[in-house]
């Protein structure tokens, strides 16, 4: 009997972690998206770094591409 009491307060209690979690959780991403909406209207530069090596592969691959005719029936 004392272990369906036992696991009864073990669930209880993860519940009891989990409904305060959630509740914690929520609090920290209303004041985090109230900043991104600040930052949002910000222009951010954006940078990337591919190798020419990478670029004159892609530019090859897509100019020995056989694409497909022209479609003759009009949509």
């Amino acid at each position: 009997m004392e272990t369906i009491q036992t696991n009864k307060r073990s669930i209880a209690n993860i519940f009891a972690v989990g409904a305060f979690m959630l509740l914690t959780t929520t609090g920290f991403a209303q004041k985090n998206l109230e900043k991104s909406k600040i930052n949002s209207e910000a222009i951010r530069p954006y940078h990337i770094s591919i190798s020419e090596k990478a670029i004159t592969e892609l530019r090859e691959r897509v100019n020995t591409t056989r694409w497909p005719q022209k479609e003759t029936v009009k949509d």
